[in-house]
This record gives structure tokens, C-alpha cells and sequence, in this order.
């Protein structure tokens, strides 16, 4: 699973779908494993990768924004989920916690 918050972070909350796609989406396409750091990750001191072996027969692009129409070549599916707003700030909350993000960071709903 590749989480598209992963992608983003400390990156663009919208400005990312080329990172997607050249660290994570055309390797995978050329049968290449994936083992991408963003470039805010270095910049920003965040340990790990995003790690995809090429012999994943299903990788899940999980987030906000997965089926942006600039991503539809490259995926085979897509898949909406809505999640009631008690969830929703109830896991924005154990993010916080966790230090994962910062309240500043957790988007609110409406």
C-alpha cells in the first residue's frame, strides 16, 4: 500500500501526482521495484522509503486524490470510500497523537 499522505508530506497538499507517478507509478508499470524517498523527505530529515516490490500483484494507492484524473493511466481501478465525520476526527485526533501530523495539518470536515 502506498499512502498518497506519504507522497505529499511537507511536499504539496495537492502538487504531487508527479511524484506519484515517476518514484512510484512508472517503475512499477516497468515491472521495477520501488524504493522512492520524496524530496521533501530528505530536506525535512524523514527516515524509511516507500518500498514496492516489482512482484506486488496489487498495490493500493491509498488517499485523498488517488483517482486525480492525472493518475487514470496508471491505475487499473478506482475505489470511493466515504467515512462518517465521528471517523474521521476521531483518527485525525490519534494522528495528531501519534505524531504523525500536527493539528495545523489535519484538515477539518464540513
Amino acid at each position: 500500500m502506498v499512502h498518497t499522505d506519504d507522497i505529499a508530506w511537507a511536499h504539496s497538499r495537492f502538487g504531487w501526482t508527479d511524484l506519484l507517478i515517476g518514484g512510484v507509478l512508472e517503475p512499477l508499470h516497468q515491472s521495477e521495484p520501488v524504493t522512492y524517498r520524496p524530496p521533501a523527505w530528505d530536506v525535512h530529515g524523514r527516515v524509511g522509503s516507500i518500498a514496492v516490490p516489482h512482484t506486488a500483484v496489487l498495490v493500493i494507492i491509498e488517499g485523498v486524490g488517488a483517482s486525480r484524473p492525472g493518475l487514470r493511466d496508471l491505475v487499473d481501478a478506482t475505489v470511493y470510500i466515504r467515512a462518517n465525520r465521528s471517523d474521521i476526527e476521531r483518527r485525525n485526533a490519534a494522528r495528531v497523537r501519534s505524531g504523525e501530523t500536527t493539528a495545523s495539518g489535519v484538515r477539518t470536515c464540513r
